[in-house]
C-alpha cells in the first residue's frame, strides 16, 4: 500500500483534495476517489479506472486500494464522472461494480445504503422581541 501513502503524501503537499462521493449512501462514511494516474494505473495494472482511496465505512463492499472499472457496466472516465455515476443512483438501489482488489477483476454486487436522518438543526427565530 506504499502506493496509497505516496498518493496521500501528494494531495496534502500539492493542496488537491481528491472528490468524495457523498450523496446520501455514504452518509456515514465517506468514500473518497481518484483518477488512475498512468504512474498509478502501471501500479495497480490497468490503464483505466479510479482509485478507491479510503472506501469510508465500507458500506458497498469496497476496500481501500480498490480500482472501481465500471459501475453498472458504464466505465468511469474520471473520479468526478464515477461520482456523478453512483449519485445517480438512490439509497436502497442494486447494483454491480467491476472492481480490481489486489490485480485480480470481480464483480461486486452490492446495495446502496439508506441515508442516515441528518442530526436536527436548532431553530432560529427572527422578530421575537418588543417593537
Amino acid at each position: 500500500m506504499a502506493a496509497l501513502a505516496a498518493l496521500a503524501l501528494y494531495l496534502r503537499l500539492s493542496g488537491a483534495q481528491p472528490p468524495t462521493y457523498a450523496a446520501g449512501a455514504a452518509a456515514s462514511g465517506r468514500l473518497e476517489l481518484v483518477s488512475l494516474t498512468p504512474q498509478l494505473g502501471s501500479y495497480f495494472g490497468t490503464a483505466h479506472g479510479v482509485l478507491v482511496v479510503r472506501a469510508g465505512d465500507r458500506a458497498l463492499g469496497l476496500e481501500d486500494g480498490d480500482v472501481i472499472l465500471a459501475i453498472d457496466g458504464r466505465p468511469p472516465a474520471s473520479s468526478a464522472h464515477a461520482t456523478r455515476l453512483l449519485s445517480a443512483y438512490r439509497p436502497g438501489a442494486r447494483l454491480v461494480l467491476r472492481i480490481l482488489r489486489r490485480q485480480r477483476a470481480l464483480d461486486l454486487a452490492t446495495t446502496l445504503p439508506n441515508a442516515r436522518p441528518s442530526p436536527p438543526r436548532p431553530a432560529v427565530v427572527f422578530g421575537h422581541g418588543r417593537a
